[in-house]
This record gives C-alpha cells, sequence and structure tokens, in this order.
C-alpha cells in the first residue's frame, strides 16, 4: 500500500467513526430533550411532586454536562447544505 492511499484509508476510517459518534449525540439529545420538556411541565401541573421532580432535574444536569464534555472531542462538521438522516438507521447499518 502506497503512502497516499493508506493515508486516504485512514482519513475515511477517521471520517466514519466522527460520523457514528455524530449519529449517536443525536439519539441521546432528543430523547433528553423531551423529558427535559416533560419535567418542566411536570412541575406546573403537580407542585406535590417537587421532590422527585428535582431529583430528575439534577440527574438530567449530569447528563447534559456529560454532553458538554463529550461534544469538546467532536469536530463541527455540519454545514449549511448538509442533508438531514436517521441516526438509528446509519448506526444500524452494516459496517460499508
Amino acid at each position: 500500500m502506497t503512502d497516499g492511499t493508506r493515508v486516504r484509508a485512514e482519513a475515511v476510517g477517521e471520517h466514519e467513526g466522527h460520523q457514528h459518534r455524530d449519529e449517536q449525540r443525536d439519539l441521546t439529545n432528543s430523547p433528553l430533550q423531551s423529558v427535559e420538556l416533560t419535567v418542566a411541565l411536570l412541575k406546573t401541573r403537580h407542585p406535590e411532586s417537587q421532590a422527585q421532580l428535582e431529583r430528575l432535574e439534577r440527574q438530567l444536569a449530569r447528563l447534559r454536562q456529560l454532553s458538554v464534555v463529550l461534544s469538546q472531542y467532536e469536530p463541527q462538521r455540519w454545514a449549511p447544505g448538509d442533508g438531514s438522516f436517521d441516526p438509528l438507521e446509519v448506526l444500524q447499518s452494516p459496517e460499508k
């Protein structure tokens, strides 16, 4: 294998690894946002459940912190004009 071929193969592998991390992050962010909105709604509708909802809020804060830490290891690759995708479909598809 020539140096150029090896470098291209490494770049493709690195790109695919970053893409999988993007899909994993997209799969986790949407459910977290839903839980956050539900907790906010429950706080207004069920003030008697304040203690339980505060526990949920603390756990959500920890998950948000984890997301921030993990995002520091990912390159920002999205650009205007990039298409949307189904992250679950991409993660479940056989390796190419």
